[in-house]
């Protein structure tokens, strides 16, 4: 319960109000219906605590945000402007000074919307420095982010161009490889958004599929890392075709920061350092209610498998500041009880909420973290089964699927109380040798067929973790 206003009568002053402010009832229903479009015994829990001539108005219910904009449009009908400027400021504090206890104020409203950013096709082998992915075909998501924060809308990266949702046009006929099934534009459409109402913009890197749309949200405050900043707006950058997409970027408004950076202040939205794909790369932790912690990987990892795997993508800046920051964004993961959301991961794309579903949303119908777990174990079928159709080995098949399996498990196990994690751990090294499950040269050593390693990976029950929630 917050208290957002206060209407002070006192009658010395009532011949002052009339003559500043000659409002109507009729006009006072109009400034009370700027609040919202439902009505405020709709969307508000309004209590009045009547002090001699001075009225509190309680409310909860309502996002702070859209509440003071209403307000701001019609607070001068309701005390105004004139009227407070005659009042002492010590006695206008002096009767405003009440002590309430027992208020709890709410949790803040804050919600992460999934927007689909498009689908990504080719090959994979360039995705490791070495040969673990060599004829391998990709087919990944291009997940972008709507965080909608009391302080303001952030936009985290911005999938690729809107324009290839139309197969006929240009861009989709030089972009033969990648798909839109909707443009960004619609989806914000369909929150009742436009682009120009997006107050903060970042990008986890300058890399096209993450920032073709971002010149449609150069009104917003560009928040961005110094190294990104200067590698993105560098004489080379300029020369790429990509730079098109972001260039009204240099000009914005920025806010241009070093290391990591908490952007509203209060710890729920903090921009991660996790260089080497870029300069300036970023992850983004979220710490919403009703949620576990997230972590947004950006490219860090574009494959499930690769945090087991640790490949890193020939193209990345610099292999060992990459390493390092896997290093840094795991060891996170695990001290916070993070979920790791891989944005380019299809299988992972795939259990998201989506539009109007939200994280942060206390209605939200979650499974629980066991149900979870098994349906995505049990996913691995599907992607053996593409893996197959590539003609690939049983080796090579046994190999990606048996890795992904041990990065869901690092990602459910890390997401148990401490207590729990260190039973699963303590089973597990006591059965397989290893914390997280049996290894393939476990597997192998025990006689375990190709074949078998592909079938056992995607049931749950073969590889018992604990009773998790």
């Amino acid at each position: 319960m917050e208290i957002m206003k206060l209407d002070v009568r006192l009658d010395s002053a009532v011949r002052m109000r009339k003559e500043a402010d000659r409002s109507s009832s009729e006009e006072r229903v109009r400034g009370r219906k700027a609040l919202g479009a439902q009505s405020i015994s709709e969307k508000q829990s309004v209590a009045k605590f009547c002090v001699p001539r001075v009225v509190c108005v309680i409310t909860s219910g309502m996002h702070k945000r859209d509440f003071d904009k209403g307000w701001k449009r019609c607070e001068d009908r309701i005390v105004s402007t004139a009227f407070c400027s005659k009042l002492s400021g010590a006695f206008f504090l002096g009767i405003c000074i009440f002590i309430f206890v027992g208020c709890k104020p709410p949790e803040p409203d804050i919600r992460l919307y999934v927007l689909d950013g498009g689908r990504l096709e080719g090959d994979l082998v360039n995705f490791a420095q070495g040969e673990e992915y060599a004829g391998r075909k990709l087919l990944l998501a291009d997940a972008a982010f709507l965080i909608r924060h009391p302080d303001g809308d952030l936009l985290w990266d911005t999938g690729i161009d809107d324009a290839i949702h139309d197969p006929g046009s240009e861009a989709a006929r030089n972009r033969p490889t990648m798909s839109l099934p909707l443009t960004l534009e619609s989806q914000l459409a369909e929150l009742g958004m436009r682009t120009t109402d997006i107050e903060y913009l970042s990008l986890s890197h300058s890399h096209w599929d993450h920032c073709a749309n971002a010149n449609l949200f150069s009104t917003a405050t560009f928040i961005v890392n110094k190294d990104e900043r200067a590698h993105m707006f560098s004489e080379r950058a300029k020369q790429n075709a990509a730079y098109q997409s972001y260039n009204q970027l240099e000009n914005a408004k920025t806010i241009e920061f070093d290391g990591d950076y908490d952007v509203f202040g209060d710890g729920t939205v903090k921009i991660l350092a996790m260089p080497g794909h870029t300069p300036g790369h970023a992850a983004l932790l979220l710490q919403l209610p009703h949620e576990d912690p997230l972590l947004l990987s950006g490219d860090l990892y574009h494959l499930l498998e690769a945090r087991v795997r640790r490949t890193v993508p020939r193209w990345n800046t610099d292999v060992d500041t990459t390493l390092t920051s896997m290093d840094r964004f795991e060891a996170l993961a695990t001290a916070l009880g993070a979920r790791v959301i891989i944005q380019h991961s299809l299988s992972t794309f795939e259990t998201l909420p989506r539009i109007p579903d939200y994280f942060g949303n206390p209605d939200r119908d979650k499974p629980s973290l066991r149900n979870e777990y098994e349906a995505q174990i049990r996913n691995l079928t599907d992607k053996a089964d593409r893996l197959s159709e590539q003609g690939l080995s049983a080796a090579v098949i046994a190999q990606a699927v048996h890795a992904e399996r041990r990065a869901l498990s690092i990602d459910y196990i890390n997401r148990n109380d401490p207590e729990s994690r260190q039973t699963i751990y303590e089973r597990n090294l006591h059965t397989f040798g290893d914390k997280l499950g049996p290894t393939l040269d476990f597997l192998r050593e025990q006689g375990a067929s190709w074949e078998g390693i592909i079938e056992s990976a995607a049931h749950p029950e073969s590889w018992e973790l604990a009773e998790t929630q």
